[in-house]
């Protein structure tokens, strides 16, 4: 009978390479994109940029700002609800930012 041997060690050692390699861009780009996602709010209107792309609102195209709840694990997530009804979660953006938020959005 073989001894307990790990998973990696019955690979090829160019397969495990690229195989670490690929994890690797992969782990970076998710860290990457978590810490270069933001949120910009202006008169115009509000934004979340990321790595790959930026979304924009005008402040008519936006319904809503709301806060969710998650249950697990339990933590509040602040999301814009706009006209078509979807939703998009606003990094970094807190519920104590709420009340900034609703003053630069026009009457």
């Amino acid at each position: 009978m073989r001894g307990a041997r790990g998973v990696i060690n019955d690979l090829p050692g160019w397969v495990a390479a690229i195989l670490i390699g690929v994890l690797t861009i992969v782990d970076g780009v998710w860290a990457l994109s978590l810490w270069c996602a933001r949120t910009v709010v202006r008169a115009r209107g509000i934004a979340v940029v990321g790595v790959v792309r930026a979304r924009k609102w005008a402040w008519p195209d936006s319904q809503d700002i709301v806060v969710e709840t998650d249950s697990s694990p339990p933590r509040q997530r602040v999301r814009l609800c706009d006209s078509q009804g979807r939703k998009t979660t606003l990094p970094h953006v807190g519920e104590r930012h709420l009340p900034d938020l609703h003053a630069l959005r026009p009457r």
